[in-house]
């Protein structure tokens, strides 16, 4: 009887552990903790990032106008220059390095050609005309007073118009009041060489254009214009260097008429017009010259805007 007690009581443990064993299973039962078997990989859910709003891009600035000015290699200046409007000088003038500037002007508005190109006279910071623009540039040389100077500054008061005058150091010596009122009217005072520059050594041409700096600042409380026309329109590579040194700007011309009724004969824009000859006969025509320029389209500008 203590047998089958013992066996009976074994069977039901055996019984105990084999429901135990089915509880753990989970794919039969469907229940109890699920776990990852090791050859399998969980699904990672993952959600799109949404695209960058694209960031407008700012408009285009408009095409900027250069004007195509070729700049070939230039020519030496021992060549001949091209004679146009003649500037005769005493014969004794005729060393091999001066130059005369001299232009070949065209018509229908096209800028004339000078000696050199514009681009290889910018180094040494000359210039014979301005960008392409409906300006022109009035500008009068006064080595002395032949009594006409007031009636000139009349006429361009009365158009309320700004000019460019290259005075020598003798005229601004003289001629105090007329250089006051050119100040005074807004016009530009500049140095006109009292000498032909390639003829002097650079410490010559020191001594002439610091004598002028110095005259001036002294007598007149404020620098002379920073602008220079060379006697003659006579330069060479060290004349306008020692120019450029003493800090001038060299300006020669694009248009020169000693008869002022032809003052627009080549106008073009930019351009430079010298107006020399300062007569009577000159002065009466100078207001018809200004009105036939306005009416074509041109303003008047200081050389300050040429540089």
């Amino acid at each position: 009887m203590r047998r089958f007690v013992v066996c009976v009581g074994y069977i039901v443990i055996l019984m105990l552990f084999a429901s135990c064993g089915r509880i753990n299973e989970p794919a039969r039962r469907g229940e109890g903790t699920l776990l990852t078997r090791a050859d399998e990989t969980p699904e990672i859910t993952t959600e799109e990032t949404p695209a960058p709003t694209p960031i407008p891009s700012p408009p285009a600035e408009p095409p900027v106008y250069i004007p195509y000015e070729p700049a070939p290699t230039p020519p030496p200046l021992d060549e001949e220059p091209i004679t146009v409007f003649p500037n005769p000088l005493p014969p004794h003038a005729t060393p091999a390095h001066l130059q005369v500037w001299n232009i070949t002007p065209r018509t229908g508005f096209i800028p004339p050609s000078g000696n050199h190109t514009a681009a290889f006279l910018r180094p040494f910071s000359a210039h014979y005309r301005g960008a392409e623009h409906m300006q022109v540039y009035l500008t009068f040389e006064l080595s002395q007073e032949m009594g006409y100077t007031a009636q000139l500054l009349d006429v361009l008061h009365a158009f309320n118009t700004q000019a460019a005058f290259f005075l020598t150091l003798p005229y601004i010596e003289n001629n105090d009041d007329t250089v006051l009122r050119m100040i005074s009217e807004g016009h530009v005072v500049a140095l006109r060489s009292h000498q032909f520059l390639p003829e002097l050594d650079s410490d010559s041409i020191g001594d002439e254009l610091l004598a002028a700096i110095r005259h001036f600042s002294e007598n007149f409380g404020r620098p002379i214009d920073p602008f220079l026309r060379p006697a003659g329109g006579a330069y060479s590579e060290a004349s306008l260097t020692a120019s450029q040194h003493y800090g001038f700007f060299t300006v020669f011309w694009s248009a020169l008429h000693y008869d002022w009724l032809q003052g627009d004969t080549y106008a073009h824009m930019g351009m430079v017009l010298s107006l020399p000859n300062i007569n009577a006969v000159n002065i009466e025509a100078l207001p018809d010259l200004l009105t036939r320029l306005q009416s074509a389209g041109f303003t008047f500008a200081t050389l300050y805007a040429l540089i």
